[in-house]
C-alpha cells in the first residue's frame, strides 16, 4: 500500500501556488531615513489586457520594510510596488507571476529632492538639421543631462 502511494503522488502534477507574497524595502538613497507615516503602493497589472487590476496602499514599518501576504495568483499579472516621496514617484521592478513563483521581492529607491540645479552636469548636445520642405529646415536640439547626486532635482514650475 505505501507503494501505491507514493507512485501516485509521484505521478501527480504539482498543485498551482496557493497564495503570493510580495515583500520589499524602501532606502533612502539620499542617506536620510523614511518619513514617519510613509506608505508603498501596490500594483497588480494584467499584462494580457494592457490595464492596471488592483491598487492597494500598505503602510512601511519603522525600517522601511513592507509585505503584502496571502494574494490569489494570477498567471500573466505583473506586481510593481510605488513610493511617492516630495512629489516624485519611485518604483520597483516589475515580478512577473509565471506560476511557479510564489514570494516577490520589490525594493524601492527614493530620493530626497531639491530645486538646486548646480550638480546638473551637461553631457552631450546634438543637433540634427533635416530638410523639412523645399524652402525650410527642421532643427531638433537633443541635451543630455546627467546628475551625479545622490538627490532627485526637481524643475520648479
Amino acid at each position: 500500500m505505501r507503494f501505491l502511494l507514493l507512485a501516485l503522488a509521484l505521478c501527480l502534477p504539482a498543485l498551482p501556488q496557493s497564495s503570493t507574497t510580495v515583500r520589499g524595502l524602501v532606502t533612502n538613497g539620499s542617506g536620510k531615513g523614511i518619513p514617519a507615516g510613509a506608505v508603498a503602493r501596490r500594483h497588480f497589472f494584467d499584462m494580457q489586457g494592457n490595464e492596471e487590476m488592483d491598487s492597494l496602499e500598505v503602510p512601511l514599518q519603522p525600517d522601511g520594510s513592507f509585505q503584502v501576504a496571502d494574494l490569489i495568483p494570477i498567471e500573466n499579472v505583473a506586481y510593481w510596488v510605488s513610493v511617492d516621496h516630495q512629489g516624485v514617484s519611485y518604483s520597483s521592478p516589475p515580478g512577473m507571476y509565471d506560476g511557479t513563483v510564489s514570494e516577490f521581492d520589490l525594493p524601492v529607491t527614493i530620493y530626497d529632492s531639491t530645486t538646486d540645479q548646480t550638480a546638473l552636469s551637461l553631457d552631450q548636445v546634438h543637433v540634427n538639421i533635416n530638410p523639412a520642405d523645399e524652402t525650410s529646415l527642421q532643427v531638433v536640439e537633443i541635451y543630455i543631462l546627467s546628475n551625479p547626486s545622490s538627490m532627485t532635482i526637481l524643475v520648479p514650475s
